[in-house]
């Protein structure tokens, strides 16, 4: 019985932070549609033989002036800046073209929602109900508690007032984690040793908070770890029933690897995990900025100058190789990842406010699940990310990614699928084109862009885009795109699904692409203001 009431008490705290809202069917536009020649398939346009044709529609003059300030005024009761998001020409602003339109938007109104109606604060330390609650309230009590954080023991700690944090938080299973005040992670960087382009091993490392388990071991290319690293060595690790149709090198990285489970964050609304910058120069000699060519000014060896760009010092929260993890309600600023999910099962990420982030706004890495999609990412607010808003990356399968605004891509996408992401489902998302960002050509919107041929992989595939819109799209930042043959990279093009997407854009003479080489014209069409020809 006390463990019945327990249950009940753990799903009422949970059900706080749940928005219950009226379902409403995704957008569908309808009309006498015209018939335009698409002008490419693939990314970069170079395969003139696979232009076929998209339907192209005035934009309908849907929504209402009481709609955008209800969603407005939710999203500025949730704390999302007025006038560097809110009410901006790309948004929801008084000067926007598609203000009304965007408000309309299920996953728009619904995130919105969500977000203002997080709770006010979490819970106190003298209600027992769920287990025991511990409030910390700065640094000294953080420290005194570090052991309890680790441990496998069922715990609720709350982290309320403003105050910084010096070192990452190490998360142990069974943990309810509450967000109630400003941190702010003052701490050491993250290790920026080697890496790929925009994918610094440090990034895949620690977070102000990371859940994963501790050893002490040596690791290639790493240098030597101390006690106080968390690396993925280990031991008595079994893989989950619902591990599915990983390859062998993936599989074998799980082998002996120990998990963290039953892991919660919940954010208030006055909660917050801000990531300060750091300078880019802290290692200089195995520094991941010299792979970036955008980061100046350097040195011959590849290093940044004096006074180089900045970068922030980790993660926001970190799981790896865990299971049974929710974030729920958190808002995240500044950090290198807000949220990085590696090996890790049973997720639900949802009604988070993601801001700043300096790489992507939630990277999941290697973890697939069964066909009854027990992953999520849903309405979540995703802004101003300098590379990628959700990033389905490395063997990723049937996440539901669902229902989330993602404004802004500096350098790379919206939502995008890579290196054998399959069987998963990106549903009734909204994408806004950050008129105020530039990229490189070919960056901006959504696209499934597929996996290395050098690397022997299958390619993404059976990926479901379906009911998402894309707003302010334009020449150099395309709405929904698919690799093409020519691009080196592998996309199981005939079972990949478009259907029902949409791109509202301001001329109709703006480039267009249908993602699937055969033309199918109810894949993407493009919805217009001004009809300036083809």
């Amino acid at each position: 019985m006390k463990q019945h009431l327990k249950n009940i008490a753990a799903t009422l705290v949970a059900a706080s932070c749940i928005t219950l809202t009226a379902h409403a069917q995704p957008f569908t536009a309808t009309g006498n549609w015209f018939w335009d020649l698409a002008d490419r398939h693939d990314t970069n346009g170079s395969n003139t033989a696979e232009d076929g044709w998209v339907r192209t529609l005035p934009a309908p003059n849907i929504g209402s002036e009481n709609k955008r300030n209800t969603v407005r005024n939710n999203f500025t009761a949730a704390g999302v800046p007025w006038n560097e998001i809110n009410a901006t020409e790309y948004f929801l602003g008084n000067n926007s073209t598609f203000g009304y339109q965007i408000a309309e938007m299920e996953a728009v109104s619904t995130t919105a929602a969500a977000l203002a109606n997080r709770p006010a604060t979490g819970p106190n330390e003298w209600n027992r109900s769920v287990n025991p609650i511990v409030v910390l309230w700065g640094p000294v009590q953080l420290d005194n508690a570090r052991a309890d954080l680790e441990d496998d023991v069922e715990r609720t700690f709350v982290f309320r007032g403003n105050w910084n944090i010096d070192q990452p938080i190490f998360i142990g299973s069974n943990k309810t984690i509450w967000i109630d005040g400003e941190l702010t992670y003052t701490g050491n960087d993250t290790a920026h040793v080697g890496g790929a382009a925009f994918t610094p091993k440090g990034s895949k490392m620690h977070g102000v908070f990371t859940v994963r388990r501790k050893a002490s071991a040596w690791v290639n290319d790493r240098g030597q770890l101390d006690e106080d690293d968390w690396t993925s060595l280990g031991q008595n690790f079994a893989v989950p029933e619902n591990i599915v149709e990983l390859n062998k090198p993936l599989m074998d990285s799980f082998k002996n690897q120990p998990s963290v489970s039953n892991v919660k964050f919940f954010g208030t609304q006055r909660g917050k995990i801000n990531v300060l910058m750091s300078s880019a120069q802290s290692n200089p000699q195995g520094n991941w900025a010299r792979y970036d060519p955008n980061l100046k000014p350097r040195h011959a060896d590849g290093t940044l100058g004096s006074g180089g760009q900045v970068i922030p010092r980790t993660n926001g929260i970190h799981f790896d190789h865990a299971l049974d993890i929710v974030v729920d309600g958190v808002t995240i600023v500044g950090a290198v990842n807000a949220i990085y999910v590696s090996g890790t099962f049973r997720v639900d990420i949802k009604n988070n406010f993601i801001d700043n982030s300096y790489f992507r706004g939630v990277h999941l890495h290697g973890s697939g699940h069964t066909a009854d999609n027990v992953a999520f990412v849903r309405n979540n607010l995703i802004t101003r990310n300098k590379l990628d808003g959700i990033d389905i990356d490395s063997h990723s399968a049937r996440y539901l990614v669902e229902k989330n605004v993602v404004i802004g891509a500096d350098n790379r996408f919206l939502i995008w699928t890579e290196i054998e992401a399959h069987h998963n489902t990106i549903r009734n998302n909204v994408g806004i084109i950050n008129l105020k960002q530039h990229s490189p050509i070919g960056a901006g919107g959504f696209q499934e862009n597929g996996t290395e041929t050098n690397i022997g992989a299958q390619g993404t595939r059976w990926n479901v885009w379906q009911d998402n819109n894309i707003f302010n799209a334009r020449e150099e930042k395309q709405g929904f795109l698919m690799r093409g043959l020519e691009s080196n990279r592998v996309v199981q093009h005939e079972n990949t699904t478009w259907l029902n997407n949409y791109v509202w854009q301001l001329n109709r003479s703006m480039g267009t692409s249908n993602p699937k080489l055969d033309g199918i014209v109810d894949d993407v069409m493009y919805l217009w203001v001004n009809n300036d020809g083809e």
